[in-house]
């Protein structure tokens, strides 16, 4: 269900309201998040409307930006099902190579961390399962370790959106 817009008007008067409720006293707070309220039921709108207004374009920009899931232009003249001779991949910008299992894992963890929002929890059941075999195996095929550093992109693309939630961009 999508949320409605809100007024430009109504913007301007939360754009207004909305940094009373870093006050330090508590009373401020109250009186402020009161007066949010009642300029949203003014507009005909509720708090669950203005959190979809404030989620809508944050899912959205993370969706667009997110890498699409394909082959991997780089190995395309590799036997996918032949077992890889890397290791393992780089995390981050560390020089370190980290191995398979471990690259699966923090996937996992990135996954289950990052709230949906902001690009999380973007694997489904099945991609859990078979990164949670990489964590107990040590055999991975060439097409594994492409679709493993896809994943990991993918977590690392919700990891930066995450981390950037409080800033001014």
């Amino acid at each position: 269900m999508a949320s409605p817009k809100i007024p430009a008007a109504t913007l301007d008067r939360l754009a207004k309201l909305l940094p009373h409720l870093a006050s330090e006293h508590d009373g401020e707070v109250v009186a402020t998040a009161r007066a949010i309220g009642r300029t949203l039921t003014v507009a005909g709108l509720d708090w669950h409307d203005l959190a979809g207004a404030i989620q809508a374009p944050l899912l959205e920009a993370t969706m667009s930006a997110a890498p699409k899931r394909s082959s991997s232009s780089a190995f395309r003249d590799i036997d996918p099902s032949a077992s890889c001779s890397r290791p393992g991949m780089r995390l981050w910008d560390t020089q370190r190579v980290e191995p398979w299992s471990r690259a699966a894992g923090y996937t996992l963890t990135l996954d289950w961390t990052i709230p949906k929002a902001f690009g999380g929890r973007f694997l489904t059941k099945a991609e859990r399962v078979r990164l949670k075999a990489f964590e107990r195996s040590v055999r991975v095929t060439n097409a594994d370790a492409v679709w493993i550093e896809e994943v990991v992109a993918l977590a690392h693309k919700a990891a930066v959106t995450w981390r950037a939630r409080g800033k001014a961009t």
